[in-house]
């Protein structure tokens, strides 16, 4: 009996995004072309369109994959009650090794996914990619708001100081990132790292 159209079609999807999964993972978006994942996928270039409108839509696609591995690992710390400091050493310690255990993933979601890449992709796409960010932020902002309802820091924006806090430990991770090896240990990228917000929790506080 023949597979029905919907199953040919989302099989077909399937190939695509693990085709193009492997190179972007590979080679980095600059370096991946549509014409290579058609190949890698065995169909022909104007299939791949039938699937995504362009190589930035089908990158962003599978950078957010990415995006949604690393809130998964967040949403397993236990925030309360835990106190802010432990949660954010544990928050920036799950960004931190998620870097070293995935890091191709890490360096297209901080390198590559640019303002262009994402104005050139679908609304489908923008908006999955938006929302598992902003539930990425959303959970350290809430730990923020918590801390000012208990009075344990001063009244800030939580979702501003939130992203402030997680942007910084981005850069700093990226920063120590070379070729395809990261310069630092992850202790001591760690260490670094919590030095960082340590800094930043000094300026919280009452």
């Amino acid at each position: 009996m023949a597979e029905k159209p919907d199953k040919l079609r989302r099989n077909r999807r399937e190939e695509i995004t693990k085709s193009a999964r492997q190179l972007f993972l590979k080679k980095g978006y600059r370096f991946t072309s549509i014409d290579q994942i058609a190949r890698r996928a065995g169909y022909s270039k104007r299939t791949v369109y039938l699937e995504y409108v362009n190589k930035d839509d089908l990158f962003l696609d599978i950078a957010t994959d990415g995006l949604e591995l690393l809130l998964s690992q967040l949403r397993l710390i236990e925030g309360d009650p835990m106190p802010l400091p432990a949660y954010l050493e544990n928050y920036l310690g799950v960004i931190t090794d998620f870097a070293f255990v995935h890091g191709n993933y890490f360096k297209l979601l901080a390198s590559d996914v640019s303002a262009e890449v994402i104005a050139n992709s679908t609304g489908t796409v923008k908006e999955r990619a938006a929302g598992i960010e902003r539930s990425c932020v959303q959970l350290l902002s809430d730990q923020i708001e918590r801390a000012m309802r208990e009075k344990k820091i001063k009244k800030v924006d939580p979702w501003e100081t939130s992203e402030i806090i997680i942007g910084s430990a981005v850069g700093i991770i990226l920063l120590s990132f070379g070729g395809s090896q990261t310069i630092l240990s992850r202790k001591k990228l760690k260490t670094k790292v919590n030095r960082m917000w340590q800094v930043f929790y000094r300026g919280l506080l009452k």
